[in-house]
Formats: C-alpha cells, structure tokens, sequence
C-alpha cells in the first residue's frame, strides 16, 4: 500500500496525508488529493467515528482545498458524494463548496448505478473559503506545505 501511494505522489498525481491531534499525533482521520490531467483536484476525506461532529474533516477538507488551489495553483478543487451521503454533503457545504448539480447514475455501487452531486471551489473562491473560521484549532499539518 505504501509503495501505491509513493508512487503517485511522486508522478504528482495523488497525495494522500493522515489527519493528527496536535496534542499526542493521535491518528484522526485520513484527507486524499488526485489531480487529474486538467489541472483538476479531487479530495476525499474520512475521519474516525469519534471525530465526526467536531470539525476535523470541515478543518482538514478546507485546509487541503485552500493548499492545493494556492500553494499547487490548480484550476479547481472538487468533491463527489454519493445522494444518500447527508453526513458528506453537509461536510462539503461546512467546508465552503460551492453545490454545482447532480450526476445521475455517476458511480456504480453494488450492481447499482448511484447518483451523486459534485461541489466545487475555484482559485477566486479562496476569500470567502478563509472567512471561514474552524471551531476547533486541535489539527496538526505539520510539513504540508514541504
């Protein structure tokens, strides 16, 4: 597994970091870049059950989306989330997406085409991204901007 990601991170593709409590380094969560060939990325983000409601993957998907935009100069930042995803929907609205619409039938899911809706944030996004504050300053990203 290590190999996999290495490799993409490497080509510039793909670049994939853990989510740590500036406290202990705890393990948190886990938030995923893969930048495609239109200078397009497209994030992820996951956190541990007890972190959910806390603001960790709001701080970690933002902080990510805010990087990769400024520091990476990408044209644009999506996230694709399954319909039936409330929890994730309301995440990429917390985090500052902008909602652009629905891709019916987009994914395929057990046998099953599944809807999805896709949010966006471009460069000109950024002000209104950082007028956003996050509740709560408990997040290490120590060497993200290396």
């Amino acid at each position: 597994v290590t190999e996999f990601f290495e490799h993409y991170r490497v080509a510039g593709e793909m670049l994939h970091l853990v989510i740590a409590s500036t406290d202990d380094d705890t393990y948190l969560g886990e938030v995923m870049l893969n930048v495609n060939e239109d200078n397009v990325g497209e994030l992820g983000c996951g956190v541990l059950e007890a972190e959910r409601g806390r603001g960790t993957a709001t701080h970690a998907l933002r902080l990510l989306a805010d990087w990769s935009l400024t520091n990476l100069g990408l044209g644009r930042v999506q996230v694709v989330i399954a319909l039936e995803n409330a929890a994730a929907l309301r995440l990429a609205k917390r985090a500052g997406f902008h909602r652009e619409g629905l891709l019916r039938a987009y994914w395929e899911r057990d046998g099953a085409r599944v809807d999805t809706v896709i949010y966006s944030l471009i460069p000109q996004d950024i002000a209104e991204l950082e007028s956003l504050n996050h509740p709560n300053g408990a997040m290490a990203w120590a060497r993200l901007a290396e």
